[in-house]
């Protein structure tokens, strides 16, 4: 699995525990990893921020310093609340680059990476 998302640059974003696991198997995988929760902390993200990810003025920003420091955001995992919240500001982007929607996760980590695989290899419309 190592190197497999080589290069991407995925956000993870919510206060559901599992998002850290996520977040490290992205990184172990070669993606560069934003971290954005107000409860949780991934220490081996490229970039973290203590946000209230539920709050739209946090987004304003964030996805602008994510996509200044790692580059344009190929792929969003976000709890199901936060997923309202983010989507508006990375769906543009997302589309530009020919991926997949938000991919909310709903706690079963296996099923959720699945699901951003796809993304990364949604086709151009």
């Amino acid at each position: 699995m190592t190197g497999e998302l080589e290069g991407f640059v995925v956000l993870v974003t919510g206060d559901e525990p599992a998002l850290t696991e996520v977040g490290g198997f992205l990184i172990g995988c070669g993606a560069f990893v934003a971290f954005v929760s107000q409860r949780r902390r991934l220490e081996s993200a490229q970039v973290s921020f203590a946000a209230d990810p539920t709050d739209a003025a946090v987004w304003e920003r964030a996805v602008a310093h994510v996509e200044q420091r790692l580059g344009p955001i190929d792929a969003v995992v976000a709890d199901t609340v936060v997923a309202e919240v983010v989507e508006p500001h990375v769906a543009d982007t997302l589309a530009q680059r020919h991926r997949g929607p938000v991919v909310r996760f709903e706690g079963d980590v296996a099923d959720a990476l699945t699901r951003l695989r796809a993304t990364l290899r949604a086709e151009p419309q």
